[in-house]
């Protein structure tokens, strides 16, 4: 979360609870979420983002002289909503996504963690059938490209 902007311990707990402070489970998870992250000593964006840059080098497939904070970047780029292009974006929508998520699960109901996830979803849409090849359907050419095919 601190990769995507500047943003205090703070500002995190205050724009995921987003003024259901009286959810008490919903306090306790983001709070024991901070705890959990502290362990890390990141403090600034840059740390984060560096952090995020030394450990995922060897997927990014970069120069082995781009700096660790620039592949961190890069790695938000790729990876976190896609569909997305500025990072303050990307933190309101990761912001609301867990605040839901954690509400979600306070709810005790055993399909409350499908109705977060999109997995039912794309199960439902894309079965296994559909796919030549269900293990490669990420792959290019693994499943029909026209509306015909399927």
């Amino acid at each position: 979360m601190q990769a995507l902007v500047e943003a205090s311990d703070r500002d995190i707990y205050d724009d995921i609870v987003q003024g259901d402070g009286h959810k008490t489970f919903l306090t306790e998870r983001v709070e024991a979420m901070l705890v959990k992250a502290r362990r890390f000593s990141l403090f600034t964006r840059q740390q984060t983002l560096a952090f995020l840059g030394s450990r995922f080098a060897a997927v990014l497939s970069a120069p082995e002289s781009t700096p660790d904070a620039q592949l961190g970047e890069l790695l938000l780029k790729r990876v976190l909503f896609v569909h997305l292009t500025d990072n303050r974006d990307k933190y309101r929508l990761l912001m609301y996504v867990v605040g839901h998520r954690t509400a979600l699960r306070a709810v005790r109901i055993p399909r409350a963690n499908q109705i977060s996830t999109g997995g039912p979803y794309v199960t439902a849409r894309f079965p296994a059938t559909w796919c030549k090849s269900s293990m490669r359907w990420p792959l290019a050419n693994a499943c029909p490209t026209t509306p015909t095919q399927r």
